[in-house]
C-alpha cells in the first residue's frame, strides 16, 4: 500500500514538474535595448540635413557632413564615437603604445540610460528561478552586462565641420534638441539593419532591436535647435547695447526666431573592401628608369633638351600635370614630418571615385590587372517624391553615364559590359491605406545612392548639388547624392518663359515692368503649390487674356 501511495505521489511531482516547464516566459524587458557587440567594430558616420524651415537662411537640404571612420567607446554614461584615423597623417599614431589602438577626436555621444543584463527572475535565498525575463544591473559590474539602452534623442557633440552645426558665422548657434521617435511607423524613427546578401532587413521597432546579434546600419533623425546670436554694439559715447545679428541680414523674410532643422545621423559598418585607391596630385615630376628626376633646358641650338647630372642653373624639372590637366573631387589631408611638420609633399590626395569592379584583389591581397576584371553596376535611386515626367529624362541621364562607364570598361578590359553600369531606378517607396508599407531609399540613408528632388521651397536652395561621401582613407566613394532643388528650378523656368513672351511681344514691357503678368498668375492660382508648370502658364495667360 505504501509502495502505491509512494508511486503516485512521484507521478504527480512529475506532471507537476512538466507543467510548470510548460509555461510561457513573461518578458518584462524594456524597450530599446541593445546587446553591446552589436556596436563592435569600425563604422562610417555622416550627417545629412533633411528638413529646414523656408525662413532658416543657414542650410538647405541635402547639405551633408564628409564622412568619418569611427569606432564605438561604451563608458559608464556615454556612447562615444571617436575617430579612427588621423586628421594629420603621422601626427598622432607615432605616440600611441604599441598594444594599444589609437583614439582620434570624438564626433558624436549619446546619453547611455542603463547597462543590464537579461536573465530570469529568481529567488535570492534558493538560487530558483522563475519564467519572468528581467533587467538586472546589480548581479555584475556594468562593463560586464551585455545589454545597454541609449538616449537616441540627441547627439551630444557638435560638429564645426558641418553648416548646420554652427560653422558659417550667419549669427546663429546650433544646439542639439531632444526628439524622440516612438512610433516605428514614422519615417523619422530609428532604423537598425541587418545586411542579408546583396539586400537588406531593416528593424524599426525598438521591442526587436535587442534581438540583433550584429548591426551593419542605423541612422537616426535629429533635431538641432538654430538660435539666432546678439553681438555687441558700441555707441561714440562707450554705451553699449546687445543686436540680434539677423536684423543685419541682407535680404530674405529671415525669421528671428528659433529654427528646428532636422539631421539624419547615419552610420554604416565599415565592409571589407579590395579597392585599389588612387594617388592624384596635382602634377608629378617625371622620373626615369633609375628614379632620377627629368630635368629640362633651352638651348638655342637644338631647342629644349635635357639636362645632364652635372647641370645645375637654369634646369627645370618636368612636371606631368593630373589634377591641373583633369580635375576630380579628391580627398585631401595634411601630413606631418618630425623634422618639416606640415610638407606639400606629404599630402594625402586621393581621388574620389566608385569602386566600379566586384574584385580588384586576388585571395592573396594582389592587385589584378583591370584586363582580368569584371565590372559591376553603380545604381542611383529617384526620390519618393520625384516627379513621373522627369523618369525617362533620369533614366537618359543613367544611359549616359552608363555608356562613360561601359567605354572605360572596354578601354581597359578589352571587352563591352553586357549589362548596365549605371543605372537610376525608381524609389520603391510605397503607402496604402494602413500606412507606409515600404519606407523605400529615403534621403541621407549611406546604404544608396539618390537622385533626389528636393520637392520643398527654400530661401538657401541652390539648383542643384552633388556631395559624395568618399572614405577618408581610400577615397573610394561610398555613397553619393545629386541634388535637384524643384521649387528653384519652377522658379527660374518661370522667369526665363516670361522673358521669352517679353522678346516674343506676347507680354509688354510696361506690364513686366509692372509685374502685372505675375500679379494675374498669382490672382488666378492663389499661390497654389505642386501645380504643373504648363497648367501655370496657361493660367496666367487666360489671366491675362481676361483682365483678372
Amino acid at each position: 500500500m505504501d509502495r502505491c501511495i509512494r508511486a503516485s505521489i512521484c507521478a504527480l511531482l512529475v506532471v507537476a514538474a512538466a507543467c510548470a516547464g510548460d509555461v510561457d516566459l513573461v518578458d518584462r524587458t524594456q524597450p530599446g535595448k541593445l546587446k553591446k557587440q552589436a556596436l563592435a567594430g569600425e563604422w562610417y558616420y555622416r550627417q545629412t540635413v533633411v528638413g529646414v524651415p523656408f525662413t532658416a537662411g543657414i542650410t538647405f537640404v541635402g547639405e551633408q557632413s564628409l564622412l568619418e571612420r569611427v569606432s564605438w567607446e561604451i563608458s559608464e554614461e556615454f556612447l562615444t564615437a571617436y575617430r579612427t584615423y588621423e586628421r594629420v597623417q603621422g601626427a598622432e599614431r607615432p605616440s600611441v603604445l604599441p598594444g594599444t589602438a589609437y583614439q582620434g577626436a570624438p564626433v558624436a555621444a549619446f546619453k547611455i540610460l542603463k547597462h543590464f543584463d537579461v536573465v530570469r527572475e529568481y529567488n535570492t535565498e534558493t538560487g530558483e528561478q522563475t519564467n519572468v525575463l528581467t533587467e538586472n544591473d546589480t548581479d555584475r559590474p556594468w562593463y560586464e552586462r551585455r545589454y545597454l539602452r541609449v538616449d537616441w534623442s540627441q547627439n551630444l557633440l557638435a560638429n564645426f565641420d558641418f553648416l548646420a552645426g554652427g560653422a558659417t558665422g550667419l549669427g546663429v548657434v546650433a544646439q542639439p534638441a531632444s526628439y524622440v521617435v516612438t512610433d516605428p511607423n514614422d519615417p523619422d524613427a530609428p532604423v537598425f539593419g541587418v545586411r542579408r546578401g546583396d539586400g537588406w532587413q531593416d528593424t524599426r521597432s525598438p521591442q526587436r532591436w535587442g534581438e540583433l546579434d550584429r548591426i551593419d546600419y542605423f541612422d537616426l533623425t535629429l533635431k538641432l535647435q538654430a538660435t539666432p546670436e546678439t553681438f555687441l554694439l558700441w555707441y561714440e559715447d562707450g554705451t553699449t547695447e546687445q543686436w540680434p545679428a539677423c536684423w543685419f541680414y541682407e535680404f530674405g523674410p529671415w525669421d528671428c526666431a528659433s529654427s528646428t532643422i532636422k539631421v539624419r545621423s547615419s552610420f554604416l559598418r565599415v565592409p571589407e573592401s579590395d579597392y585599389v585607391p588612387l594617388y592624384y596630385p596635382d602634377n608629378y615630376i617625371a622620373r626615369d628608369a633609375a628614379g632620377q628626376a627629368i630635368r629640362v633646358t633651352w638651348d638655342e641650338a637644338v631647342g629644349m633638351r635635357r639636362c645632364t647630372a652635372d647641370e645645375g642653373p637654369g634646369c627645370t624639372p618636368v612636371r606631368i600635370p593630373m589634377f591641373d590637366w583633369f580635375g576630380y573631387f579628391r580627398t585631401e589631408r595634411e601630413a606631418y614630418d618630425r623634422d618639416y611638420e606640415l610638407t606639400e609633399e606629404g599630402r594625402v590626395l586621393l581621388i574620389n571615385r566608385f569602386n566600379i569592379w566586384q574584385r580588384s584583389r586576388d585571395a592573396a591581397g594582389t592587385v589584378i590587372p583591370p584586363a582580368l576584371r569584371q565590372p559591376k553596376t553603380i545604381r542611383y535611386h529617384l526620390s519618393e517624391r520625384s516627379p513621373a515626367a522627369l523618369f525617362p529624362s533620369a533614366r537618359r541621364v543613367g544611359e549616359a553615364w552608363s555608356q562613360a562607364l561601359a567605354a572605360t570598361v572596354h578601354s581597359l578590359t578589352g571587352v563591352a559590359p553586357a549589362a548596365p553600369l549605371f543605372e537610376v531606378v525608381p524609389n520603391t517607396f510605397r503607402a496604402d491605406e494602413d500606412g507606409i508599407a515600404d519606407f523605400g531609399q529615403r534621403n541621407g540613408d549611406l546604404r544608396y545612392n539618390h537622385l533626389f528632388w528636393v520637392d520643398e521651397p527654400q530661401m538657401e536652395s541652390l539648383l542643384g548639388y552633388g556631395p559624395s561621401a568618399a572614405d577618408p582613407l581610400s577615397g573610394e566613394i561610398i555613397a553619393a547624392d545629386a541634388y535637384a532643388y524643384g521649387a528653384a528650378i519652377d522658379s527660374y523656368v518661370a522667369q526665363a518663359a516670361d522673358i521669352v513672351d517679353l522678346m516674343r511681344g506676347d507680354i509688354l514691357e510696361t506690364e513686366f515692368i509692372a509685374g502685372e503678368n505675375v500679379g494675374h498668375l498669382v490672382a488666378a492660382l492663389g499661390n497654389r503649390a505642386g501645380i504643373d508648370p504648363a497648367e501655370r502658364r496657361a493660367a496666367a495667360d487666360r489671366a491675362m487674356r481676361d483682365g483678372v
